[in-house]
């Protein structure tokens, strides 16, 4: 009879151990609610693989090898193994004064520190009419294109002529700082490789005298030399960490022409794809001349 009470009042405590909590912890810090529920080893491999899922998918959607189908495939499935994660988190267990100790610093450190594919891959919106027609920008009545950048691949190759490259334009000191961060970043394409020089000539561009086309990733586009003209010459020198951008839209595009050369410090990464609108998803490209409006 004295053994009954003590019983009672473990399963009352089992009861009380609220399974709620850990679908919580683990939102919050993937895993966290089985550490809570002393599944350790399993919380463990879950923030693992949740982790490395993630800087996966990034370096799928980044590529542009990769179609963008597969990389939302590969979004659904990290998706789909996070909602698994949460449900087996749903389990009783308690806290103690070192699982709240590790809680709270990891909960910072992943408040504070950028998320994993962020290393990888950057999304962005495009800010300026600069890049039409290879990039819609924003302006009344149109729906500006979201793109994926590729932060990764200049790590292990040098910029190649024609790619579309996104920089900080706050090491730039021809451009002013805007307190808005979004605004300090630009869109052009790269044209002019360090050492050249390059010139623009009756809407031509030269690298080294040698005239470039869309062999080189340069689209038949008329440049101006200067604004409001495809008539007359320009000349830039580059020197070896520099590189020349200009804006597919010529004639509104403030660009290398205007503040100079670009330092190789300043890219962020290169542009892989569209992936909104919908109806523009996919590699941007220059639009052939059926194509173009």
């Amino acid at each position: 009879m004295s053994e009954k009470p003590s019983v009672d009042r473990s399963a009352r405590g089992d009861r009380n151990r609220a399974r709620w909590p850990g679908v919580v912890f683990s939102l919050l810090v993937p895993g966290l609610g089985l550490v809570r529920a002393g599944k350790i080893g399993r919380g463990f491999c879950w923030f693992a693989s949740l982790y490395l899922g993630a800087l996966l998918f990034a370096v799928i959607f980044a590529s542009e090898k990769i179609p963008l189908v597969v990389g939302l495939a590969a979004l659904f499935l990290l998706m789909a193994a996070s909602i698994w994660m949460l449900i087996d988190s749903c389990r009783p267990g308690r806290m103690t004064p070192r699982l709240w100790i590790s809680f709270t610093l990891v909960f910072i450190a992943s408040v504070l520190l950028p998320p994993p594919g962020s290393l990888v891959a950057k999304n962005f919106k495009l800010p300026s009419s600069a890049m039409e027609p290879t990039l819609l920008g924003t302006r009344e009545g149109n729906t500006p294109d979201h793109v994926v950048v590729d932060r990764m691949s200049y790590h292990f190759n040098e910029p190649r002529r024609g790619d579309l490259i996104v920089f900080d334009t706050s090491k730039i000191r021809g451009i002013p700082r805007y307190e808005n961060v979004d605004q300090n970043h630009f869109v052009k394409r790269l044209v002019g490789l360090p050492g050249e020089t390059i010139e623009i000539r009756d809407g031509a561009i030269y690298a080294d005298g040698r005239l470039l086309s869309e062999v080189d990733g340069i689209p038949p586009i008329a440049y101006e030399a200067k604004s409001g003209s495809t008539s007359g010459s320009a000349t830039f020198e580059l020197g070896e960490q520099e590189y020349f951008t200009l804006g597919d839209n010529t004639s509104n595009s403030w660009d290398s022409r205007h503040w100079g050369n670009l330092p190789a410090s300043a890219i962020i990464g290169k542009i892989t794809k569209i992936y909104y609108p919908f109806s523009r998803i996919g590699v941007p490209s220059y639009p052939s001349a059926k194509e173009a409006p």
